[in-house]
C-alpha cells in the first residue's frame, strides 16, 4: 500500500463480520476506479470472537492496495482501538467511521473533493 494517500478511512470493530463487510464494501466500490491512488481503508479488529477475522482477511486478500487489516491480541476498548487504527492510518487526514455506518454514493469523490 503506497505511502503517499491523502485519506485513510480508519474504522474500529468488534464482533460485526458481516455489517463491518457491507460498510467496507460500500467504501471499497466507491474508491475503485477513482482514487486508489489517494484513498485507503484500515480497519483494526478489537480481538472479535466471531468471524470477522475470515470475512476481513478475504477482503484484504483480494483489494490490497487499498485495505489494510489489523487484529488486536486482546479486546483493548474503543478509545484504544480508535488511536490502533488511526497509528495504522497512512493518509494525510484520517476520516474515522463507525463499523455499521451507512454511507451514501458519491461521499468518498465528496470527501476527496474537498480535501
Amino acid at each position: 500500500m503506497s505511502e503517499n494517500k491523502l485519506l485513510s478511512i480508519a474504522i474500529p470493530t468488534y464482533n460485526r463480520a458481516e455489517i463491518v463487510k457491507k460498510t467496507v464494501m460500500t467504501l471499497i466500490n466507491q474508491i475503485l476506479g477513482k482514487h486508489e491512488d489517494l484513498v485507503d481503508i484500515v480497519v483494526a479488529d478489537n480481538a472479535s470472537t466471531d468471524n470477522t477475522q475470515e470475512v476481513l482477511l478475504q477482503i484484504q486478500s483480494e483489494y490490497p492496495n487499498i485495505f489494510k487489516y489489523t487484529k488486536n491480541e486482546e479486546n483493548m476498548g474503543l478509545g484504544k482501538n480508535l488511536q490502533i487504527s488511526s497509528d495504522r492510518a497512512v493518509g494525510k487526514y484520517v476520516w474515522f467511521c463507525s463499523d455499521d455506518d451507512v454511507l451514501y454514493d458519491g461521499v468518498v469523490d465528496k470527501v476527496v473533493e474537498v480535501l
